[in-house]
């Protein structure tokens, strides 16, 4: 036979066991005592000899025949399945070093079915939990978290099932004493026929991501917060080549000042708002302390969204935003500080006004008063009364000096200082 590499000849009326090898001799006795035993077909998986004494991994298929005299004939088919028996033994050691390599993966792995039942989890799955794989292991995910929880995981799979398509979803690990988070990758595994009979997910620990995020969340709430309960309007603006570009970020004030929408302002930059008279005459000394100084402090305007103008003072502080040029302004409505001023002005005026009219008539009525005391001084010959003269005409002087001091103390702070010659 060509399978065992000899002629027929030498096998007929020969027994197979000189072809069994050695370490396959106890298998061969049983399975052999099986055959003449058993009326049914018997298989076995042995090792044996060729003529050449090369070693082949064989398939029996032995059933026994009794004819007639009771004599019992044994008939054995052979196939070579070493070619099999490698492939089987190939696929073994690909599952292990699989196996191997999820066992040592620091991140969890694990399968589920199409029911949310673990088939098979890790050592990192398990820890993370401080039990063992084979707790896992047919539990579902209603088992292990939380309703919410597991539903969500649930979704997940089920996507990959219906679509065959890899998912990726961020699932919480609520424990007794904090809260992990995942990011977990679900893959399908398919039959030969293209369905969905497994999911393997592979999941990485993002706790630190999550935490760093949720407070830069937590700042960038406060940052609102602060912004948004600040007495002035806050803009924030792109500076160009050009000029002062769109507005970036603008707080709650700023709209309510404006009457403009939030998206509309973010679409302006400040040549839309202020006043073009205004922007001509400020702006080519504002943009030149900027880029001097960094910062600037001015007064301009605004215009509102129903046309009506208000006066502001802007204090402008410039810096780098993501590689960019900006400014940052913090906007005050002067208007009633203004028009207060201007009530003050006026009301100074007019007291001005009244203190010299005043003045003028005093020192007329002073001159009158100082003429005729001359005139009693000269028409009374008593001279002891001359004291009582020279007392009046003093007292009228001082009154005199004092209202000079009036005119000069009106004009103390109204002029710039400056110097005076020796």
């Amino acid at each position: 036979m060509r399978l065992l590499g000899i002629e027929r000849s030498k096998l007929v009326n020969h027994g197979l066991g000189r072809f069994i090898a050695p370490e396959s001799h106890d298998a061969w006795d049983l399975y052999f005592a099986n055959v003449r035993q058993n009326a049914k077909k018997q298989i076995c998986n042995l090792t044996l000899i060729r003529g050449d004494g090369s070693l082949f991994q064989a398939w029996l298929e032995g059933i026994r025949f009794i004819d007639g005299e009771g004599v019992i004939t044994v008939r054995i088919g052979i196939s070579d399945i070493t070619e099999h028996k490698q492939v089987e033994e190939a696929l073994r050691e690909s599952e292990y070093k699989y196996r191997t390599l999820i066992e040592n993966s620091t991140d969890v792995v694990f399968t589920v079915d199409k029911d949310g039942r673990y088939q098979f989890v890790n050592n990192v799955f398990a820890s993370t939990f401080g039990s063992t794989p084979d707790f896992f292991t047919g539990k579902s995910f209603w088992d292990i978290y939380p309703k919410e929880h597991a539903n969500q995981r649930f979704e997940a799979v089920t996507r990959v099932f219906q679509t065959g398509n890899e998912v990726s979803v961020e699932v919480a690990v609520p424990l007794p004493d904090k809260t992990l988070w995942f990011l977990a990758t679900l893959n399908p595994v398919k039959d030969d026929k293209g369905n969905v009979v497994q999911v393997l997910a592979h999941s990485k620990d993002i706790t630190d991501r999550k935490a760093t995020e949720e407070a830069l969340h937590q700042s960038e709430q406060l940052f609102r917060e602060v912004i948004n309960n600040a007495n002035d309007a806050i803009f924030l603006l792109e500076r160009t080549p050009e000029g002062p570009g769109k507005y970036l970020l603008v707080n709650d004030k700023a709209i309510r000042m404006l009457g403009y929408s939030e998206k509309e302002i973010l679409e302006f930059s400040p040549r839309d708002i202020v006043p073009g008279y205004i922007a001509k005459k400020i702006m080519p000394d504002v943009i030149k302390k900027l880029l001097k100084d960094g910062h600037a402090t001015f007064e301009s305007a605004h215009r509102r969204k129903d046309g009506s103008i208000y006066l502001i003072e802007v204090s402008t502080h410039t810096f780098r935003y993501k590689g960019k040029d900006v400014d940052l302004s913090i906007v005050r409505d002067i208007t009633e500080r203004k028009l207060a001023e201007d009530a003050l002005r006026i009301a100074n005026q007019k007291l001005t006004l009244l203190s010299s009219i005043t003045r003028h008539d005093i020192n007329n009525q002073l001159t009158v008063l100082m003429g005729y005391i001359s005139i009693l001084e000269k028409k009374q010959p008593d001279p002891s009364l001359n004291e009582y003269f020279g007392k009046a005409t003093t007292a009228a002087q001082r009154i005199s000096a004092m209202i000079q001091f009036t005119k000069e103390y009106e004009s103390i702070g109204v002029n710039a200082p400056s110097w005076q010659g020796l």
